[in-house]
């Protein structure tokens, strides 16, 4: 599968993250009508780690965005925070995927969008894995 299938089977297992969107965890774009809170990944960037000697370690670094979507700026935080304890500095095996490490990268607000009322908060992840 990959590294998202990896990342979606750990954020299903951490009951900080499914007690806020319980299954509401989507790849790319939020289906018309879906409730909030509920979390949208992205793959950003997947880059295979080249080893000086030449050959192939079999392992690559994946850089993920998350989309955490709420109706209040108290959601979002918990969403901020559920995600933090599910990914930050996780290490295992997670469907498929073996994570050696994983780190945030950078946490910011988006902007106010006119058309949908909404605001959100975006969490980039990068993720070591084999």
């Amino acid at each position: 599968m990959g590294i998202e299938s990896g990342v979606v089977a750990r954020l299903n297992a951490v009951a900080a993250v499914t007690s806020l969107v319980s299954n509401r965890i989507y790849a790319n774009t939020l289906p018309d009508g879906t409730e909030h809170p509920a979390i949208v990944y992205q793959l950003i960037s997947d880059v295979p780690f080249d080893s000086i000697l030449g050959s192939d370690p079999g392992k690559s670094t994946a850089r993920l965005q998350f989309t955490l979507i709420g109706d209040s700026t108290a959601v979002r935080i918990q969403l901020s925070e559920a995600i933090k304890t599910a990914l930050q500095r996780f290490q295992g095996v997670s469907d498929d995927v073996t994570i050696l490490d994983s780190r945030i990268d950078n946490i910011l607000d988006q902007a106010y969008d006119l058309e949908t009322n909404q605001v959100a908060r975006i969490a980039d992840f990068l993720f070591y894995y084999e």
